[in-house]
């Protein structure tokens, strides 16, 4: 007897299953997906973190478009500039004016006078002898 090959219908589709490796990668990248976005969920610090990154670089961003390139947008440039020497006048000038008014108003100039019923913190010291 020979055994006949039955063939399949043409309107029986074969169903073709998805390999190990392809249901691996869809499974790797859904998770990293999820994993991806999962700090723009959870608030809190990394929320904060993004909203002062995102407020500097709009403030010096209008400070750039503002005062133009020359002139330092922060302080880390003003420092660097005021070091290399490519400070403007103008600004060394303003920069003076600023320290001058800050020292005059907010130096404590009194000396110590203590308050009647209140212990001081540390016991004042003995200088006469020449201890520092």
């Amino acid at each position: 007897m020979s055994e006949k090959q039955i063939e399949p219908s043409p309107s029986v589709k074969k169903i073709e299953y998805p390999s190990k490796f392809s249901v691996k990668l869809k499974h790797y990248l859904y998770n990293l997906r999820h994993y991806a976005r999962y700090p723009l969920r959870s608030g809190g610090a990394v929320t904060f973190a993004s909203s002062i990154v995102i407020l500097s670089i709009v403030v010096n961003a209008g400070i750039y478009l503002w005062k133009g390139s020359e002139h330092p947008t922060n302080n880390f440039r003003w420092l660097i500039w005021k070091h290399t020497g490519k400070l403007p006048e103008e600004l060394k000038k303003k920069e003076d004016l600023i320290t001058e008014w800050t020292i005059k108003n907010y130096e404590w100039k009194k000396e110590y006078v203590p308050v009647p019923g209140v212990r001081p913190l540390m016991p004042a010291r003995d200088t006469s002898l020449g201890a520092p």
